[in-house]
Formats: C-alpha cells, sequence, structure tokens
C-alpha cells in the first residue's frame, strides 16, 4: 500500500523581501516558473522575513491562501526549496506535496498500487452464537416418595446474561510516530464472564518525524469477544476496520480504510456496581502503508502500535436467575 504525494508547478509573480538580490533568485524562479514582483498586487506568492524562519505565503489558482514556515534560504539549495515548495502550492490539490526532506532509501521489494485502490474490504466477523436458555419440563405427575408425600422436581438454573459497557482513555504508541492519546468505548452482552460486542476506539492526530508537517488520526470499530472473570485477569480479543486520515499542515490529504485487530490483557479490579480495568493492549494493521515521495521510498509505516488504557466497566444485574419455588 502506497502514500503517493504529488506535486504541482505554476508561474506566478513572486514579491521578495526588499533586501534579497535578484540576481541570487534567478536561477531557481526561471526553474521553477517565476518572476519577481515589485509590489504586492497581482502577487500569487510572498515570502516575509522573519527571524530563523521565513514566512512563505501562496495563493493558489482557486483562491485559497496558503501559509507554511521555511527556513531562512541562505544557500542555492534552500532558495531552490523553498521556490519548489511554492510552486507546489500553487495549483489546488486534494494530495500535498512533501519537501524533499530525506535521501531515497532502496524501493522495499513489495508489489505497488497507488492510493486510491487502497480500500481493502474489512474481515468478516463471526457471530459468536448465543446458547438460549434452557428450557424447563414437568412430568405429568409428580414422583411419589415411600411414604405417599409428593416430590418437589429439582430444577436446573438457566444460564444468566448481562449486558456491560466500557469507557476510558488510552495512551499508544506506533514505532515511527510519537505517541497518542485517544479514547475507547465498549458494549457487550452475555454471561457474567464471556461477553460478546462491539468496540469503537478513536486516536488524536499525531505526527511521523519523517516528514514535517505530516499527521495521521486514526478511528477503529471493532467487534469480539471479551473474558471477564469477577476479579482478576480480563482478555478481548477484537477484529473490524481502521479508518485513517492523513493531513499535512493541517489540511486533509486522503483517507485509508484497513482491516485491523486488537488484543487486549488487564486486570479487573470491582469497585462496586463498576469495576476498574487498567489493560496493555496491541493495535495492528492488517495491511501494509508504504510511504512515497515523488519517485522516492519514505519507507514502510510499521503495522503495529501498543499502549496502555484505563477504563472504567459497568454492567446491569444478571436476568435469567430462576425464580423461587414455593415451599
Amino acid at each position: 500500500m502506497f502514500l503517493l504525494l504529488s506535486a504541482w508547478a505554476h508561474a506566478a509573480p513572486l514579491v521578495l523581501p526588499a533586501q534579497e538580490d535578484s540576481a541570487l533568485w534567478s536561477a531557481p524562479m526561471e526553474l521553477h516558473g517565476f518572476e519577481r514582483a515589485t509590489t504586492t498586487t497581482g502577487a500569487r506568492a510572498r515570502l516575509v522575513e522573519g527571524e530563523g524562519q521565513w514566512t512563505l505565503i501562496v495563493v493558489d489558482s482557486s483562491g485559497r491562501t496558503h501559509r507554511a514556515q521555511v527556513p531562512a534560504p541562505v544557500t542555492p539549495a534552500d532558495r531552490e526549496d523553498t521556490l519548489a515548495l511554492a510552486a507546489r502550492l500553487l495549483a489546488p490539490t486534494t494530495a500535498l506535496a512533501l519537501p524533499e526532506l530525506l535521501p531515497a532509501e532502496p524501493a522495499p521489494k513489495t508489489q505497488r498500487r497507488t492510493l486510491p485502490e487502497l480500500s481493502p474490504a474489512p474481515p468478516d466477523i463471526r457471530t459468536l452464537q448465543i446458547q438460549l436458555r434452557p428450557k424447563v419440563s414437568f412430568p405429568q405427575t409428580l414422583p411419589q416418595s415411600p411414604a405417599g408425600v409428593a416430590q418437589r422436581p429439582t430444577l436446573s438454573p438457566p444460564t444468566q446474561r448481562l449486558a456491560s459497557a466500557r469507557l476510558g482513555t488510552s495512551f499508544v504508541k506506533r514505532p515511527d510516530m510519537e505517541l497518542s492519546a485517544g479514547l475507547s468505548a465498549d458494549l457487550s452482552w452475555g454471561s457474567p464472564s464471556l461477553q460478546v460486542g462491539l468496540a469503537g476506539l478513536w486516536a488524536a492526530p499525531n505526527s511521523l518525524p519523517l516528514v514535517d508537517g505530516v499527521h495521521a488520526e486514526d478511528a477503529w470499530l471493532m467487534g469480539g469477544i471479551w473474558y471477564l472473570p469477577k476479579v482478576g485477569l480480563s482478555v478481548g480479543l477484537h477484529a473490524g476496520f481502521n479508518r485513517r486520515n492523513w493531513s499535512f499542515n493541517d489540511t486533509f490529504v486522503l483517507q485509508q480504510k484497513l482491516p485491523s485487530a486488537r488484543a487486549m490483557v488487564g486486570w479487573r479490579v470491582p469497585l462496586g456496581r463498576i469495576s476498574l480495568e487498567p489493560a496493555a493492549e496491541l493495535r495492528m494493521d492488517l495491511a501494509h502503508t508504504d510511504l512515497q515521495l515523488g519517485d522516492r521510498t519514505l519507507g514502510t509505516l510499521a503495522p503495529w502500535q501498543a499502549g496502555l488504557s484505563v477504563a472504567f466497566r459497568a454492567q446491569t444485574d444478571p436476568f435469567g436467575s430462576p425464580d423461587a419455588l414455593p415451599q
């Protein structure tokens, strides 16, 4: 799976700081289709000098204004990189180009596909069968004791059922991305110790250190099974899909849908009607994501992330208990 970030370039008038020497900028401006303007009227791009960093302001052909912080261009390479970024921002696009900040890496030995084709369907989640409440049948005539007194039949209690809800916060870390905080919610139903249900998770946008300005936001929807003793070790296994939104400099770029799985191991501490459930969890993408800048491959995004979560679980009273027989 590949993340393709495309680039566009358009000629436009460019306003430079007054003290800048036009001769130093002539080569990169000619390369990227710019010409120096002496006034901001009609200008499509402008560089504003700052302390340590300059501000690049670009108005694309759709009228949208883009702002980007760039290092002060003191070398020919700096000036060419700055104008290359300005040229890519001129055209309106749903995918933004990134500055070429890293050296080329060897392409992975995996089959490449472009992003629009990457919408794998989530795996089928098998519905677990819940055992129906056992039926109780009575004989037509009550058995007689040796003394001639009718005996009351012995009843087997039906399986108890209950519903529970779990709500908490989590902190997860992918090897090649920053730590991300998030929220999780689970709804389940079943016996007191074994339940099935749905889980929804969300992780706040976190940055990709490989390229400045790139962020990813994850949201999961899964179904699975919980093992929930009254106290002690609890286990959860879930499968579903992850919707990942990519952005560059706070501008949406594209969305991925990936098959995913989650495994959790926690410890249940009862607190009356609710319980505290700290847990360690592992989340796994079941498809690879390769990051690519132009014709250069930046590497493969690690498919797993691990972290800790703290949550509270509330559950209903068991229903399905047998009624007391008259004495």
